[in-house]
């Protein structure tokens, strides 16, 4: 584990997955009967990362893997990254990639206070000309307004600041 500098571990049990890289390597598991510590995080990385082509203009950084699968699904002419969570910062080398390779970014993170701190923070990191968010209103997450709303909720999504750049995303 990554922040413990150990090489290997051993987790027994039933129910385990691994997230696992293109090249197999794992960076988290999951454990859904565990009741603590349902996610080990087993080194850092920005979930999508590996898909990443650089073809469409657009990258969206959504709040969790789930998020961002359900997003790709939509039809906008983007590309999705999520980090591990929203407390965890993208790394700078990232960062740099990302506003290099894409005309625009816009964050998706969940409407709580990790969420809005993260978009805040990758915001002025990234210039806010260049990056941009979603407000979800009532809803904690884009997972929430589909359940909610269906898929007309999530193709409909606005931002008072940031409508063209939303519409320029499909």
């Amino acid at each position: 584990v990554e922040e413990d500098n150990v090489d290997e571990l051993t987790i027994k049990g039933y129910y385990i997955y691994g997230y696992t890289r293109l090249d197999g390597t794992i960076y988290k598991i999951y454990q859904p009967k565990v009741k603590d510590h349902k996610f080990l995080k087993v080194k850092n990385y920005v979930q999508g990362t590996d898909q990443l082509t650089f073809e469409k203009p657009n990258l969206v950084i959504c709040s969790s893997l789930k998020d961002a699968m359900c997003f790709t699904k939509f039809g906008y002419n983007t590309e999705v990254v999520a980090p591990d969570s929203e407390n965890t910062l993208i790394p700078n080398g990232a960062m740099s990639m990302y506003k290099l390779k894409y005309q625009s970014i816009c964050t998706l993170f969940d409407n709580d206070t990790a969420g809005r701190k993260l978009r805040d923070d990758l915001a002025d990191r990234f210039g806010r000309e260049k990056c941009f968010w979603v407000d979800w209103g009532k809803y904690k997450d884009a997972n929430e307004l589909l359940i909610a709303e269906g898929i007309n909720g999530i193709l409909s999504i606005r931002s008072e600041e940031h409508t063209s750049e939303l519409q320029s995303l499909r």
